[in-house]
């Protein structure tokens, strides 16, 4: 599907919605092909470097100018993007990097002038994710070599993902200078896509965390009335559909615990009901003072929705790992860990 020259932030946003195959060569294979349908683009590659600092071609269509390959090894040694002015078309040679480790590059042969560097930075964070993905084939014989393996694979992912969003971040904030609103629109949803994405990667990694005994939790003094607050607006502002009101949150109500940690069980259980409550709907979230037990202050914090709710029987089964309700099984993207994550946390 082509799009007009005009439109490269609307086809980035489709290239890192798509699905792809998870496995290579499937994987390289199609990535490229929606490269491609980018105007301008005349051909593109993908080079990994080996353990034993050799390149290999995943593309067998990519042109095999010398000065290309020049620039690939220049690229793989500093991590750098470059630049190479070919005989009737222009080269970018992009680093595929998580972290600092840089382990290939994504090659674009494009006309004079259809020339973007950032446009492709941004797209091979993705890429560089999607590699790592499928060249990650862990052979766990414990549950507890698999959790340490999902920790390291977080940690990893994480680092192109904030690359990617700081991308769109920045090209948002010109876009909103120049007062675009096509390309306000679609950077938004990049970031909020990565914004997702990150946060799914939290929940996988404090999962890792639990089941390893890890996960640390640090007490100190705060006010357990602007955590509601803030966690409500914060809520309120990834959605447009639902109304979020809070009840008992005025007066300040000293407590001791974990304030980042306490935030997220608030803002999952809220997320939770936004997800499951239909458009329109309020969703009401009260803070009740309890008596004092042996001096220390109690509360509660109910959320309300009029989403489906849960089967009978079945309440338990919400706050497991990966389970959800059985009668929403198939209906909602996620993992299904945040209220595991937030009933381990509480």
């Amino acid at each position: 599907m082509q799009h007009s020259p005009s439109s490269p932030l609307t086809w980035l946003l489709e290239f890192m919605q798509r699905s792809y195959p998870e496995t290579m060569p499937a994987l390289a294979s199609q990535v490229l092909a929606q490269v491609r349908t980018h105007p301008g683009v005349q051909d593109a590659g993908i080079w990994l470097r080996d353990l034993n600092g050799y390149m290999h071609n995943l593309s067998p269509t990519q042109s095999g100018d010398e000065r290309l390959a020049e620039e690939i090894r220049r690229v793989l040694a500093r991590g750098q993007a470059q630049t190479v002015a070919l005989s009737e078309t222009i080269g970018q040679v992009v680093p595929l990097c998580i972290g600092e480790q840089v382990f290939g590059a994504l090659v674009v042969v494009e006309l004079p002038g259809s020339s973007d560097r950032e446009l492709w930075q941004a797209a091979a964070a993705h890429i560089a994710v999607l590699l790592r993905l499928a060249q990650a084939t862990p052979v766990a014989q414990t549950e507890n070599e698999w959790d340490e393996f999902i920790s390291h694979a977080v940690h990893e992912i994480k680092n192109p993902l904030a690359s990617a969003k700081g991308y769109a971040d920045l090209l948002l904030r010109r876009a909103k200078k120049e007062s675009n609103e096509s390309y306000s629109k679609g950077l938004l949803v990049i970031s909020q896509q990565l914004t997702k994405a990150t946060g799914l990667l939290d929940q996988m990694s404090d999962t890792s965390r639990i089941a390893t005994d890890r996960l640390q939790i640090q007490h100190a003094p705060a006010d357990l009335a602007e955590l509601v607050r803030r966690a409500v607006q914060n809520q309120q502002i990834k959605t447009e559909q639902h109304s979020i009101q809070i009840e008992g949150a005025d007066e300040h109500l000293p407590v001791d615990l974990d304030e980042g940690r306490i935030t997220q069980v608030i803002e999952a259980m809220i997320a939770n009901a936004v997800r499951f409550s239909p458009n329109g709907s309020v969703i009401a979230v009260r803070l009740e003072r309890a008596n004092a037990v042996s001096g220390t202050p109690l509360a509660r914090i109910v959320v309300a929705d009029q989403g489906i709710g849960v089967p009978a029987g079945e309440e338990a089964r919400i706050f497991q790992r990966f389970k959800r309700g059985s009668n929403v099984a198939g209906m909602y993207s996620g993992l299904g860990l945040g209220l595991f994550v937030a009933n381990e946390v509480a």
